[in-house]
């Protein structure tokens, strides 16, 4: 099988992917014979391979071409809370560039944390709840969630709580600082807005 192509998101200067990257599982038959990582940043003075704000620029990368991403610290710094033009805008053409059933890696502050809102430089809350509304099976289902049509469908797949392991004060503080999960790149894509309604008087109905 040939190299994998892993996207690091917010390499920053060290260019260096994040401990738990090696964590990941594949079955045996999709093991790639290498690994080719694109570091991604805002800075030009990282000088990384692709040079993109998130949440503004396109990723100037091919449809479809990247088999895994990682975001270390950076979900939590794009766009605005309550805003949705450059959130959505992220989640679109991250989906656009990973294949079919890539999965991106993500960690960040929990909403309930201290670091949520200490660093100046945060500007979103992330829970589990955030990536509903990046689905598109979360808009079938009826509930409070507004009809937004996002042009992705992202399932999250796992996530799991931890505390903060480097800083001694914030975790006696608090028993929870950060969430880690993976999504999944659900293609094709298949808009809620456009599959049938189930008729009236059948299950689902």
């Amino acid at each position: 099988m040939e190299a994998m192509t892993a996207l690091n998101l917010g390499c920053g200067r060290t260019k260096e992917l994040p401990p738990w990257a090696a964590d990941f599982e594949m079955d045996d038959s999709s093991k790639p014979t290498g690994v080719h990582v694109l570091h991604l940043d805002d800075a030009e003075s990282v000088h990384p391979d692709v040079l993109c704000k998130l949440g503004r620029d396109y990723i100037a990368l091919q449809d479809d071409s990247v088999d895994i991403a990682f975001a270390m610290h950076v979900l939590e710094h794009i766009g605005r809370q309550g805003e949705l033009a450059e959130w959505f805008l992220f989640w679109g053409d991250l989906y656009r560039v990973m294949k079919p059933g890539a999965r991106l890696y993500f960690e960040s502050p929990y909403h309930t944390s201290i670091w949520t809102w200490a660093d100046p430089t945060h500007s979103r809350a992330i829970s589990e709840y955030t990536f509903l509304y990046l689905a598109q099976q979360s808009y079938t289902v009826g509930g409070a969630i507004p009809d937004y049509r996002p042009p992705f469908d992202w399932v999250l797949e796992d996530w799991k709580l931890f505390p903060d392991t480097t800083n001694p004060d914030i975790r006696q503080r608090e028993p929870v600082s950060m969430i880690r999960g993976v999504l999944r790149a659900q293609k094709p894509f298949a808009p809620y807005w456009e599959q049938p309604c189930p008729s009236p008087g059948k299950p689902g109905g």
